[in-house]
């Protein structure tokens, strides 16, 4: 599975990591002064990082903050105060107190609130940026401090009205005449102006980071404050302002990943991949099980607080695709810390995941027309391709999650039962949608490599069983799974001769049972990829799906023999020596054929007996014993055009592609494989197909 990892970092919509701002000039401070100074860039910061350079700041000058905001008050505040003074009066501030010096006040007040969560602190720098009067901007920043102070206080007591009207005030009212004052050319370095970006950056720290992640309030009535978080961030972001905190948010504010205009969707959504990076990379300060719990509860706070369900259904794509990169971690041995505790989590997470994408997936698709319309008109998504688009991955991530987890289980050799009956539940899902009319462009290309594997390991998971209780249903089963895995991926041909040689290898196994199923489809798949050859789609890969075409009866009808004599031989590598000889054989019955219609004659002297006057192309079953012969086939090798062979090491590396890359050409064959049989099913020669179909579904059915 380490070759699937790549995949599954591809598909993940990671995009820029979010984590706690942080400012330049803020790394070092030796002097409390620098607190004034710098006020509009620290207040960017997170609380954590604020009370660290605080108690840096103590070390380097030996003067506590308490001291140097009492300092800072008693220049403006007139009775003398002592560190144990709470409350301000704003009848007992100076009359002459300078504006610089009350708003210094001020700044230490709000500094100490932020530092240590001082409510009262807060109430005084409230109190004194009040006395800048409720003017408009002057452009100096004191208009600004006076909002801002406020919009904290209003948020700390819960006054959500008048917090959201503050922000937006401060959007309309300050940030915009700033950028205007700065786009023609007044940002000089005496002028507020310049700090516009640090100004941006405190506002959307403020909002993101206090309001929303905080939770301090009902985070719902944030929800209108989109508009004005998307003007502070564009502004910002005409001069590459914006700390990566808040574009991380911004990438998921709008688009297909996003829960349109859904600020509150989109902080969560941006939070959860942030922890989903750290949880599938780890590292030396980082806890991967806190790292991945983290993320799989803002995932679910994203869900929670989505408004449509285009940003359930990211949401919950995400969380898959997280989780699967959790499991391939787990299968490479990339986490040893607390593993156990790891996988018990993601186990359980994905139990969740799965039925939650299935059921969305349920509720949500609909069939071409007029319902689907409708549904679209609320869904959510700017057009119909985006909801097309959202479907199809929201599929393929829960496919994908579900293979690679049953991947860990097998390896593990735990847990029959729970693989029974998750592969079981993915299989009565697809086929419900291949069935049906109306679904076919909501269905992913993959869907049917995907499904082709939960029947191979189902198949697998019967025989077993059959070994134990030699039942004929368990043995049918069995058969019928693998007959079905290849006909929906005839790429899966390795996976064919493996199960065969188990099942023809062990005491239940009989060739009638085997052939039971599968000769009958031998003919409806060669039929049906003949079909496909011929489609731009796929042009590159038109060669490889002629030979199977063209294999196919022959390496279906021809298999116990095959597999009896080369296991006799003891031959390394079944799958190989038997490809070689079906396309033998198959150049040989073409050319003998031709002879036959045309011109009745052997067509080899020596090697090929087997084709006669008399007997014409015999059936495959009756001469491919002889075919087989080393010296027949080496021969026949030799005389023949050696392109016309099927070379076994290719076909294995086309079957790798299709199971590592989702958007691999040859997926497209297979959806549209699928479609050809569907039409010849209804055909009595082609009766094998649909009963084999019935019959998998019937399984599925009573499996989970």
């Amino acid at each position: 599975m380490k070759k699937y990892i790549g995949i599954v970092i591809l598909f993940f919509a990671i995009g820029v990591l979010i984590c706690a701002p942080a400012a330049a000039k803020a790394a070092a401070l030796p002097s409390w002064n620098d607190y004034i100074d710098y006020a509009t860039e620290i207040t960017t910061l997170s609380p954590e990082r604020i009370k660290e350079l605080m108690a840096e700041t103590k070390r380097s000058t030996k003067i506590p903050f308490q001291q140097f905001n009492m300092e800072l008050l008693q220049e403006v505040y007139g009775p003398k105060l002592n560190l144990n003074t709470i409350a301000l009066d704003a009848g007992k501030i100076k009359k002459n107190a300078q504006k610089n010096k009350i708003l210094a006040a001020a700044i230490g007040q709000f500094f100490n609130y932020v530092a240590y969560n001082n409510r009262q602190s807060l109430d005084n720098a409230v109190l004194l940026t009040n006395q800048f009067g409720n003017t408009p901007s002057s452009l100096d920043g004191y208009s600004y401090w006076r909002l801002l102070m406020n919009a904290y206080s209003e948020l700390d007591y819960g006054r959500i009205e008048d917090f959201k009207e503050s922000i937006y005030k401060i959007w309309v009212e300050e940030i915009i005449p700033l950028k205007r004052e700065q786009d023609i050319g007044y940002d000089t370095v005496n002028s507020f102006s310049a700090e516009l970006g640090n100004v941006c950056n405190s506002v959307l720290n403020l909002v993101i980071n206090k309001a929303i992640l905080s939770e301090s309030v009902k985070v719902k009535d944030l929800y209108p404050l989109g508009g004005a978080v998307e003007g502070i961030f564009n502004i910002n972001a005409e001069d590459d302002k914006n700390d990566k905190v808040y574009k991380a948010v911004m990438e998921h504010y709008t688009g297909l990943e996003s829960d349109s205009a859904n600020i509150v969707y989109s902080v969560y959504f941006a939070k959860a991949l942030q922890f989903s990076v750290d949880a599938i990379n780890g590292g030396p300060e980082i806890s991967r099980l806190g790292s991945l719990k983290s993320a799989v509860e803002n995932y679910n706070a994203a869900r929670e607080f989505a408004s449509t369900s285009k940003g359930e259904l990211a949401a919950l794509k995400n969380e898959a695709v997280l989780l699967t990169s959790m499991v391939a971690n787990l299968f490479n041995g990339v986490i040893r810390e607390d593993r156990e505790a790891v996988k018990a989590f993601v186990f359980d997470s994905i139990k969740d995941n799965v039925r939650y994408c299935l059921n969305k997936y349920r509720t949500v698709a609909k069939v071409a027309g007029p319902e689907r319309l409708d549904e679209i008109s609320k869904y959510g998504v700017d057009n119909p391709a985006e909801y097309i688009t959202q479907l199809k991955d929201i599929w393929q991530a829960t496919a994908m999650l579900v293979r690679f987890q049953s991947d860990l289980v097998k390896k593990e050799g735990s847990n029959t039962d729970f693989l029974k009956k998750r592969n079981a539940e993915m299989i009565g899902f697809a086929t419900y949608y291949f069935s049906t009319e109306g679904y076919e462009d909501l269905i992913p290309d993959s869907a049917y490599f995907e499904t082709s594997y939960n029947a191979k390991l189902l198949s697998e998971i019967a025989l077993d069983v059959a070994m134990v209780r030699n039942t004929k249903k368990n043995i049918r089963d069995a058969v019928a799974l693998q007959a079905y895995s290849l006909l929906l991926n005839p790429y899966g041909i390795n996976d064919l001769y493996n199960f065969s040689i188990s099942y023809l290898g062990k005491p239940v196994g009989t060739t009638s049972e085997f052939m039971m199923f599968l000769e009958p489809i031998g003919t409806g798949l060669h039929d049906s990829i003949k079909l496909c050859v011929n489609d731009d789609r796929y042009v590159k890969e038109q060669k490889s799906i002629k030979y199977l075409g063209d294999y196919m009866p022959v390496l279906v009808s021809a298999l116990p023999q095959v597999v009896g004599t080369f296991t006799a031989r003891g031959a390394e590598n079944i799958t190989r020596e038997f490809i070689i000889t079906a396309g033998v054989y198959n150049a040989l019955y073409q050319e003998a054929k031709k002879a036959v219609d045309g011109n009745p004659r052997l067509i080899a002297k020596n090697d090929i007996k087997i084709f006669s006057e008399e007997n014409g192309a015999k059936h495959p079953r009756e001469t491919i014993e002889e075919v087989t012969s080393v010296a027949i086939r080496n021969n026949v090798l030799q005389r023949l055009d050696s392109t016309n062979i099927l070379n076994p090491a290719n076909y294995s590396a086309l079957y790798e592609e299709l199971e590592n890359s989702p958007a691999d050409r040859k997926h497209i064959f297979l959806k549209r494989l699928y479609a050809e049989q569907s039409k010849l099913a209804s055909e009595p020669e082609y009766a094998g197909i649909r009963e084999l179909r019935k019959s998998v579904r019937k399984y599925c059915e009573n499996s989970h």
